[in-house]
């Protein structure tokens, strides 16, 4: 006849003083009730028969929600990136149409306009070419169609040739070549006003 080893003693940890108080203070608790304690800053549940600390519950996010901020905030660092730099706006339209605050940093451009309607042409002209250089350049050589959408570059690792590609066949050329995307830096010019 084989012996088992005496079981362990299961260690029972000492009540906190707080949910000694609730113990003492609440008489007829219910299940689920929640009181706040000062000392310790957050909830105890009464649960199982006695009071334990409240555990925080994740809320479960929602896919579409957190989708589209993730849309919002890549549009968003997209039309940073492609914002002009101040300079350069004031080179091509002047300093009159700078709006500072009262620190004296630019916080806005306001461009020109004019009752002829010739002349605001032009100058939406220059702004989209600002806005956007890459469809600016690509219709100048005669790609129409590529102008609406910027390039990709793909480089070669083993050599470090560059390729530019249109984004509908990056993926596919980056496949079949064995390239990698090369991502777009964009520095900022610095200068004194």
């Amino acid at each position: 006849m084989s012996r088992r080893p005496p079981r362990r003693a299961r260690r029972v940890h000492a009540p906190s003083p707080e949910v000694r108080w609730l113990r003492f203070s609440v008489r007829h608790p219910r299940e689920g009730e929640r009181r706040f304690i000062n000392t310790d800053g957050r909830f105890y549940v009464y649960e199982d028969g006695d009071w334990s600390p409240e555990r925080k519950v994740r809320l479960a996010k929602d896919q579409s929600r957190v989708n589209a901020a993730v849309a919002m905030s890549s549009q968003l660092r997209k039309k940073y990136d492609a914002a002009p730099e101040w300079r350069d706006l004031i080179d091509r339209f002047g300093e009159q149409g700078v709006v500072r605050n009262e620190k004296g940093k630019i916080v806005r451009y306001d461009y020109p306009k004019s009752d002829d309607p010739e002349v605001n042409r032009k100058v939406a002209a220059e702004v989209y070419d600002l806005w956007e250089p890459h469809r600016r350049i690509s219709t100048d050589i005669g790609l129409e169609e590529s102008a609406k959408h910027e390039p990709v570059t793909l480089k070669d690792p083993e050599t470090g040739q560059t390729f530019s590609t249109h984004p509908a066949m990056a993926e596919k050329r980056a496949r079949k070549r064995g390239l990698k995307e090369v991502r777009k830096r964009r520095t900022r010019k610095r200068g004194g006003s």
